[in-house]
């Protein structure tokens, strides 16, 4: 694991009560301080990922266990392992999930939502990619 770095600030609104709560997430250096990653988890039971904090996109992603041609060093995200996963829709045509990177590198697998824990904030039915197709010439950070 990389060594800690700066801290993230999330604002999440409680429409109910009209404030808002603030959480500190702590953030790790990765390709000297090029990137920076963030820990969460998804699911029930939590899975614990360590992932990419992108400001350049507004795609949550993570890797599915259904990915064949991803590393072995990425963790992988199973749906099937998780009470409160679900997919986005019924219909399999509106569960595509597709993320085009800077370099034209794209992401593909299928939309699903879960409970995502980052910090001491939990936020049920948050939407994210399950990746099951890789380019490769994606570099996971290390």
């Amino acid at each position: 694991m990389s060594s800690p770095a700066r801290q993230l600030l999330l604002v999440k609104k409680k429409e109910t009560v009209k404030v808002n709560e603030a959480v500190v997430v702590p953030l790790l250096s990765c390709a000297d301080g090029v990137a920076y990653t963030a820990v969460i988890k998804l699911g029930t039971p939590p899975q614990s990922y360590e992932v990419m904090v992108d400001t350049g996109s507004y795609d949550s992603w993570v890797v599915s266990s259904k990915c064949e041609d991803c590393s072995p060093i990425m963790k992988l995200f199973d749906g099937e392992a998780s009470e409160s996963f679900d997919p986005v829709s019924s219909d399999p045509e509106k569960n595509f999930f597709t993320s085009e990177r800077k370099n034209g590198a794209q992401l593909t697998g299928t939309k699903g939502v879960d409970t995502l824990t980052i910090s001491s904030l939990q936020i049920p039915d948050q939407e994210f990619g399950q990746v099951t197709s890789i380019p490769p010439a994606f570099e996971p950070c290390e």
